[in-house]
C-alpha cells in the first residue's frame, strides 16, 4: 500500500488595493456663526461708543450752558455795582461800587474769551501794552532832562553873547535885551530843577507816594489806572482842573532872578 506524497506548494501572493479615504470629500467647518458673533460685539461696541460720545456731548452742552449763565450773571452783577456807584452819594461808596464792578467785569471777560464770546485776543494786547508800557515815560523823562539841559545852555550862551557885545559897545538901556532874555531862561531852569527837587523829596520822605505817581509803576492802585477807571466823570475833570490850576500856581510864584 503507497503512502500519499504531499506536494509542497507556494502559496500565491494576493494583491490587495488599499483604498485610501478621499478627504476632499470631508465637509468644509462653517464659521459663519463665529463670524455672526463677532458681528454682533463689533456692534454692541459701536453702539456703546455712541453712546458714550452722546454722553459727553451732553456733558459738554451742559458746561458750556452753565458757563454763559455765569457770564450773564457775572455781566449782570457788574452792571449792578455801576447802577449802584451812580446812585452813591458820597465818594467813598461811588470808588468802591466802581471797584467792584470792574473786578467782577474782568472775570467776566476772562471767561467770555473762554468761551469765545469776544473776538479779540487779549494776549497780543497785553504784549503790546508791555512793549510799550515805558515809551511815554521815557519819552516824559527824556523831554524834561531835555529842557533842563536846553535852558542850562542858552542860559550860558547869552551869557557869552552879552560879555562879548559889552567889550565891543557900549551898553545901553533897553528892558528887552540879551539880560531879560537869560534871566527867561535862568527861570525856566529852576522851574526843571524843582521839579526834580519835589521827585527827590518824594523818593526819601513819601516813597509810596512817589511810586503811586511815577507813570513807570502800573498797576491797579497806581494813578495812571485809578484815573482812567476807577472815578466818575466828574471826578475826572475835579482832578484835572485841579492839577491845572496847582502847575500854573507853580509857575506864578516860581524863583524870578
Amino acid at each position: 500500500m503507497k503512502t500519499p506524497v504531499l506536494k509542497q506548494t507556494t502559496p500565491k501572493t494576493l494583491a490587495l488595493n488599499v483604498v485610501e479615504p478621499d478627504v476632499s470629500s470631508e465637509p468644509a467647518p462653517d464659521f459663519s456663526q463665529a463670524e455672526a458673533d463677532l458681528q454682533a460685539e463689533a456692534d454692541a461696541l459701536a453702539e456703546k461708543s455712541r453712546k458714550l460720545e452722546e454722553q459727553k456731548k451732553a456733558a459738554a452742552d451742559a458746561e458750556h450752558t452753565r458757563k454763559l449763565d455765569e457770564h450773564y450773571n457775572l455781566t449782570e452783577e457788574a452792571e449792578g455795582y455801576r447802577a449802584e456807584a451812580a446812585r452813591a452819594k458820597d465818594d467813598e461808596t461811588k470808588v468802591l461800587m466802581l471797584r467792584k464792578a470792574s473786578e467782577v467785569q474782568d472775570r467776566a471777560d476772562i471767561l467770555g474769551r473762554k468761551l469765545g464770546l469776544f473776538f479779540d485776543d487779549p494776549e497780543p494786547i497785553q504784549k503790546v501794552v508791555e512793549s510799550k508800557r515805558w515809551v511815554i515815560p521815557s519819552l516824559q523823562v527824556s523831554g524834561l532832562l531835555f529842557f533842563i539841559w536846553y535852558c542850562y545852555s542858552r542860559f550860558f550862551a547869552i551869557r557869552a553873547e552879552i560879555i562879548l557885545q559889552n567889550k565891543t559897545q557900549e551898553i545901553q538901556s533897553n528892558p528887552y535885551g540879551l539880560d531879560s532874555i537869560q534871566k527867561l531862561f535862568f527861570e525856566k531852569l529852576a522851574l526843571g530843577y524843582n521839579l526834580l527837587a519835589v521827585v527827590a523829596i518824594l523818593a526819601i520822605l513819601f516813597p509810596r507816594v512817589l511810586l503811586y505817581l511815577l507813570p513807570f509803576c502800573k498797576s491797579k492802585k497806581d494813578f495812571s489806572t485809578e484815573f482812567d477807571q476807577n472815578i466818575t466823570s466828574w471826578q475826572r475833570i475835579l482832578v484835572t482842573v485841579l492839577l491845572v490850576c496847582s502847575l500854573l500856581l507853580s509857575l506864578a510864584f516860581s524863583p524870578k532872578p
